[in-house]
């Protein structure tokens, strides 16, 4: 008798382990797709962040490339001055622009990414 009772115990236990199995995968299933929205979305945003990047070496680049040609057609001093003094206006200008826009794109970035945790947590 009580080896039919270890062999209906034994016979049970595939069946369990398949429903733990199938409840472990799917509650793994439902952690690696909030994973991929929580990557897509930060890449989103590091994809705003990086644009923003280089449009602004570009500009920058293209600004030093202006002002060191205007310096070659200078034939004063006081024209090398005054274009150096421009030059060096507008690019402390545009940096500090620059500077005040990728905290905001940062912090953007980070609350999209966020939003998917935030929408799992609420179900």
């Amino acid at each position: 008798m009580t080896e039919k009772r270890s062999e209906a115990k034994n016979a049970k236990a595939p069946q369990a382990e398949g429903r733990t199995s199938a409840a472990s995968m799917a509650w793994m299933d439902g952690w690696v797709a909030l994973a991929n929205e929580t990557t897509a979305a930060a890449l989103r945003g590091l994809s705003g962040f990086n644009t923003e990047l280089l449009n602004y070496s570009k500009n920058v680049l293209s600004d030093a490339v202006n002002a060191s040609q205007e310096l070659s057609r200078c034939k004063t001093v006081e024209e090398i001055l005054q274009i150096q003094g421009n030059y060096f206006q507008k690019t402390t200008d545009k940096y500090l622009v620059e500077a005040g826009k990728l905290p905001k794109l940062m912090s953007g970035a980070l609350s999209e990414s966020l939003k998917p945790l935030q929408k799992a947590q609420e179900r």
